[in-house]
């Protein structure tokens, strides 16, 4: 598959760059746990979409990527 033909990692891109920057935008960037959380979060989902993208023959980003994905399920159920 091409870079352009893999949608899902740059909708994965988009949604780690929301995660960053949410806190401050919906202005809950004052509650730290959730606010690192999101920070933290953001930055690993937007590097392991950017990686998914750059070398779409490896499939470990994927793996990461469903990782987080149950690292952000498991945050909300706090």
């Amino acid at each position: 598959m091409t870079t352009k033909q893999r949608w899902q990692d740059w909708v994965l891109l988009l949604g780690g760059i929301w995660l960053f920057v949410a806190p401050w935008v919906l202005g809950t960037s004052s509650d730290t746990g959730s606010s690192s959380n999101a920070w933290t979060l953001g930055l690993l989902v937007a590097a392991t979409a950017w990686w998914a993208l750059a070398k779409p023959a490896e499939k470990v980003a994927g793996w990461f990527q469903a990782l987080f994905g149950a690292w952000m399920i498991r945050s909300e159920e706090r």
